[in-house]
């Protein structure tokens, strides 16, 4: 109960509208206060619990963006970051999909988004896995989260952009 989420809209800049969010992991704890995900992420890596949380943040983030959209906000997507540990799970995808069905959510309204450890740690090694194949094959938008000098660090990963990664996960 001391996890939230907050969400951070983009914006169109021409029309001044939101166009998506971004979902943000918070956790507000009662003997620390806040405490930020720069701490608790590797935290929670190491402990194996990011897993657990992971999971609560993808159905947390779908069923908002779902009851938005029944609000008629259908135009909203929502970005959801995934570490490293939740990418090399097998059931990744299969999670993502049955959340997505369930709460009647188009797949496309969903990018996930790799944080720039995951990139840089993957640099002398190809994405490949069955989830990461899984991954490519889903129609879910790739990104990654927070990388400075973006061709660069890409380059070194073999992924074919600066921006976004949609289905290039090798």
């Amino acid at each position: 109960d001391e996890f939230n989420l907050e969400f951070q809209p983009r914006m169109n800049l021409e029309t001044n509208q939101i166009i998506s969010v971004e979902a943000l992991l918070r956790w507000n704890s009662k003997d620390m206060g806040k405490v930020g995900p720069d701490v608790f992420i590797p935290l929670a890596e190491e402990s194996g619990q990011i897993i657990e949380i992971g999971e609560w943040v993808l159905k947390e983030a779908i069923a908002t963006l779902s009851r938005w959209h029944e609000l008629g906000l259908n135009h909203l997507s929502i970005s959801i970051n995934v570490s490293a540990i939740q990418l090399q799970r097998a059931k990744l995808v299969q999670s993502i999909s049955s959340l997505v069905e369930q709460y009647s959510v188009p797949e496309y309204c969903i990018e996930l988004e790799i944080t720039e450890s995951m990139v840089l740690n993957q640099s002398n090694q190809p994405l490949a896995n069955k989830s990461h194949a899984d991954a490519a094959k889903s129609n879910r938008s790739w990104s990654i989260d927070k990388a400075p000098e973006p061709k660069i660090h890409l380059a070194k990963t073999r992924v074919p952009c600066t921006k976004s990664i949609s289905h290039y996960l090798y």
